[in-house]
């Protein structure tokens, strides 16, 4: 039998991609076959100044976000 795990699309994300890289290694690990991971996250890697959102990530790469 066909199940959610087998078919329905999961897209993560969080604020650098790192640990959304971790939860889905996991649910890949736990049977779910289409897992996509938003590589540089919402605000990107830290630059030298330790700031976010400067060299990568979801909001430097103008794609559509809203604050709520």
């Amino acid at each position: 039998a066909s199940s959610a795990h087998d078919s329905v699309p999961v897209v993560l994300i969080c604020r650098s991609g790192n640990r959304s890289e971790e939860a889905g290694n996991l649910l890949i690990e736990h049977g779910f076959k289409h897992v996509y991971n938003i590589v540089d996250g919402f605000e990107g890697e830290l630059d030298d100044d330790h700031h976010r959102s400067t060299i990568g990530g979801w909001r430097f790469d103008g794609l559509p976000w809203e604050q709520c």
